[in-house]
């Protein structure tokens, strides 16, 4: 699993279980797009929880989903320097946004964040 597939799989996780607002999922089971992309990853949607400050625990598969969140960011934040944030204020600041979004408009947002995911990691592939 990598951050493409993470990104392009929260899109169905979304359509399956329903959108949210202002929590990563509600008790009727829908969820907000942090908590797509950790049920993408597999993981439960209030798992960013536990990521926040954490980064030297990280396991391979958290990288990867806070690798998805960062370029969900990058789409959804285009004007703010992503190199500095903390996890915690990306969470806040991206749901913020999305929360504000339609469902169209964040499924949109994820397809996009993968595809350039997908071309970035393609990109790096070929120069090794």
């Amino acid at each position: 699993m990598n951050a493409t597939t993470i990104l392009a799989d929260a899109i169905t996780v979304l359509e399956q279980r329903g959108m949210c607002a202002g929590n990563f999922t509600v008790r009727t089971g829908e969820v907000d797009a942090f908590g797509a992309l950790a049920v993408a990853a597999g993981f439960e949607p209030d798992v960013w929880m536990g990521l926040r400050d954490w980064n030297e625990r990280w396991s391979p598969s958290d990288r990867q989903l806070v690798e998805a969140a960062y370029y969900l960011a990058e789409l959804v934040l285009p004007d703010r320097d992503l190199s500095e944030m903390l996890l915690d204020d990306l969470i806040t600041d991206v749901g913020v946004r999305l929360d504000a979004m339609s469902l169209h408009e964040v499924l949109d947002a994820l397809a996009k964040a993968a595809h350039e995911a997908g071309r970035l990691a393609e990109k790096a592939e070929a120069r090794s």
